[in-house]
């Protein structure tokens, strides 16, 4: 690794790279954890580390609408050490940035909790390795979810020796949050695009379905095939990108035209009685193929229907 670094031509991607840990291992068991902070005497250099990590028991059920997290770019990096919301930014990298006046916030968050100008951590807060949430519901409740990291400040002499503790503030596992979707009712909805697109599509075909509570809108279903199974977003998301079958594409929430099936939902408005001013329900108009307004050609018709009402219209699709 020190060979690596020394390669690197630009000075500010060396001090990066020295400044950023190397990760031996990233998952340890609780007693290796244990096992190890007994004899980091004996391993300078060596530290064990917690660190938050998503896991989704459901695998790719739902997956599209859970999303997934990923590295943080660098544009969000840079937006959030702004807000202060950087908890170990590297000092090399604080100075630069306000050197060059692209910082807005002069204060580094550390140094804000060690002269105890503030005593909790914003929602939001990051490290600078997290993952942040890149799609779904880990996107839009990223920090919500996320939590913040824990602070202990401590004073050590010239040998490293700890001399005492200034501060600690605890971390924050995050909130949780609570959808309308029935999971039984989604395994059903999955398994049956499974089964579809495998009978019925081609190589490259997907599919999407959704079920609404009509009484309170909620939503029940939010299927869509084919899945990804968000676990294993590091090891497979480029496969996932270069598949003619397009997993991460979310079918059921796609921009598509809704078509004929659209009229259904119109009809309902014009002629609900609950609705108001509703249309009644033997109200009739003369089809002749095409709608004019202000005398141009505005819509047409996929025939020329004469005097219909909602019931006809809706049986032959008349626009």
């Amino acid at each position: 690794r020190v060979d690596e670094i020394l390669a690197y031509e630009d000075v500010y991607e060396r001090l990066a790279a020295w400044s950023t840990p190397f990760v031996l291992q990233p998952r340890i068991s609780f007693e290796s954890a244990l096992a190890l902070e007994e004899r980091l005497f004996e391993l300078p250099g060596v530290k064990v580390r917690k660190r938050f990590r998503r896991y989704y028991p459901q695998k790719d059920s739902a997956s599209h609408l859970v999303g997934y997290t990923r590295a943080m770019p660098a544009e969000v990096f840079r937006r959030l050490v702004d807000d202060g919301r950087v908890l170990d930014v590297p000092h090399w990298y604080f100075r630069r940035e306000a050197r060059a006046g692209r910082l807005k916030n002069p204060l580094f968050p550390t140094d804000a909790l060690l002269f105890e100008i503030q005593n909790e951590i914003p929602e939001g807060t990051r490290l600078r390795d997290d993952e942040i949430g890149r799609r779904g519901l880990e996107a839009t409740n990223d920090d919500r979810l996320a939590g913040t990291p824990g602070v202990l400040l401590v004073e050590r002499d010239a040998s490293g020796r700890t001399l005492g503790v200034l501060g600690h503030i605890p971390e924050d596992h995050g909130r949780d949050l609570t959808l309308t979707l029935d999971l039984g009712l989604q395994r059903v909805a999955e398994q049956a695009l499974d089964r579809a697109v495998k009978e019925h599509g081609t190589s490259k075909a997907g599919a999407g379905a959704v079920m609404l509570d009509v009484r309170s809108g909620e939503v029940l279903v939010l299927a869509g095939a084919p899945r990804f199974d968000p676990n294993r977003v590091s090891e497979d998301y480029t496969t996932w990108l270069e598949s003619p079958r397009t997993p991460l594409v979310f079918r059921a929430t796609s921009a598509m035209p809704p078509g004929s099936t659209f009229k259904i939902l119109s009809a309902l408005a014009f002629f609900d009685p609950k609705g108001g001013q509703a249309l009644p329900i033997d109200k009739t108009y003369h089809c002749i193929g095409r709608l004019f307004r202000n005398h141009r050609r505005y819509a047409n018709c996929d025939g020329v229907h004469g005097y219909t009402d909602v019931v006809n219209s809706l049986e032959h699709s008349c626009n």
